[in-house]
Order: C-alpha cells, then sequence, then structure tokens
C-alpha cells in the first residue's frame, strides 16, 4: 500500500529538482 505515496515521493523530489527556487511548488500548492 507504500505504493501510492512513493510515487507522490518521487513527484513531490521531481518538483523539488525542477523549481530550485521552491516558488514554483509554492505557486501550485496555493493555487496561484
Amino acid at each position: 500500500t507504500g505504493a501510492p505515496n512513493t510515487e507522490l515521493r518521487v513527484i513531490v523530489e521531481g518538483w523539488a529538482r525542477f523549481d530550485t527556487d521552491g516558488k514554483g511548488r509554492a505557486e501550485l500548492f496555493s493555487g496561484n
């Protein structure tokens, strides 16, 4: 049952690498 969580973690890590400043992730969660 840990598969979905693992996939989500990979996605989050992908965002962290894609958005070096981290603002991109904040905007995605904020919905701006």
